[in-house]
């Protein structure tokens, strides 16, 4: 649908994006158009998502999150010509056809009509910083799937639903805990990471160091698990690998009673309950029902590797609560570094890359 009275202020744009009615069908918009040039339009999408169409060349955006939302096409109008569009996709959440609006308005201000590129370089700080409140940022995102991927191999191994729960129960990431699962005297802590070395970022000592008595025997076993990520290549246009969403449905089926039931187990809505809150305090976390389909849930993972750090080994070289302690002047709470661990530390014997060997001392 074709829109004559074009205008740019953020009233009208916003009573435009207030307008869009939903297709009837996957792969059809109705895009209305914000200028005469037909550079910025807005549609919606048939599940209500609201969509910023900038026309043109293909963008790149310097933002990792941006990318997440960005999405490059060509698309078939009614008239038979064709033409390539950019597609900022967001929520279909009430409050963001203002905040595509006023992204619209922002944009226009910064001369994308001049400069496609320019003019979304400019407002792409501003972009990152709606959508930081939006979703989970690619390191959350990367480390929630490194958390239940061994949640699966977890439950996998168990042989009964009351070991089933334990799993479940266990699994302290969500609270932005210094272990991300907790079984009594037994902790592991996941890390994520792209690239072939188990390079990361250590928030706290308490992450990577055991708990100790007061003469610094261990307390518990801590083991370090570190895993490799990589984008998944496309084959034949098709997307192969792990998602956040697909990662779900695992663990839900996991955790199913009744395969025909409808309705949530128990354990399946626990587990639901404690996804609602992982990641960044600034926003909510992954609601699966709600958010399965967002387009910024899509990207798609394959493992690189895989390392099992035992950090009670005095041999694994890194920074302790001793060292920091024995600095008067230092503040504890305050110390964040990272680590690099090699893939070998001591022999065949650590790291271990062996997750099942792993899960069936800890779930029993």
């Amino acid at each position: 649908m074709l829109k004559n009275n074009y205008t740019t202020s953020f009233e009208n744009l916003l009573r435009l994006a207030e307008e869009l009615p939903f297709p009837k069908f996957e792969n059809e918009r109705e895009v209305h158009w914000c200028e005469a040039s037909h550079t910025i339009g807005f549609s919606r999408q048939i599940g209500g998502n609201i969509e910023l169409f900038l026309c043109g060349e293909e963008l790149r955006a310097s933002s990792p999150l941006v990318r997440r939302y960005l999405r490059f096409d060509q698309w078939t109008r009614t008239t038979g010509d064709v033409f390539k569009a950019n597609r900022l996709v967001l929520p279909a959440e009430e409050h963001f056809t203002a905040a595509t609006a006023f992204l619209a308005e922002e944009l226009f201000r910064k001369g994308v009509i001049a400069s496609l590129q320019n003019g979304f370089s400019q407002t792409e700080p501003l972009l990152e910083m709606i959508l930081r409140r939006t979703a989970l940022s690619e390191d959350e995102l990367l480390g929630l799937i490194g958390e239940l991927r061994f949640l699966e191999v977890l439950l996998s191994v168990a042989s009964n639903s009351t070991q089933r729960a334990l799993a479940v129960n266990a699994w302290r990431g969500h609270e932005q805990a210094s272990r991300d699962f907790v079984f009594g005297n037994a902790a592991v802590e996941v890390k994520s990471t792209r690239g072939d070395r188990s390079v990361h970022h250590i928030n706290s000592p308490m992450q990577v160091d055991p708990r100790r008595s007061e003469s610094s025997e261990p307390l518990e076993q801590l083991d370090l698990l570190s895993l490799g990520f990589k984008p998944s290549p496309k084959t034949d246009g098709n997307v192969i690998g792990i998602t956040l969403p697909s990662q779900v449905e695992v663990i839900l089926k996991w955790l199913g009673c009744n395969p025909a039931s409808t309705e949530r187990s128990e354990l399946q809505s626990l587990f639901l309950s404690k996804l609602s809150c992982y990641g960044s305090d600034a926003g909510h976390g992954y609601i699966h029902d709600e958010m399965q389909t967002w387009s910024q849930y899509q990207s798609s993972w394959q493992h690189g590797f895989i390392r099992v750090y035992d950090m009670n080994d005095e041999a694994v070289q890194i920074l302790r609560r001793s060292d920091i302690k024995r600095r008067s002047h230092v503040v504890f709470d305050s110390v964040r570094f990272s680590v690099e661990l090699p893939e070998r530390i001591s022999g065949e014997l650590n790291p271990q890359n062996d997750l099942f060997t792993l899960a069936k001392k800890l779930v029993k």
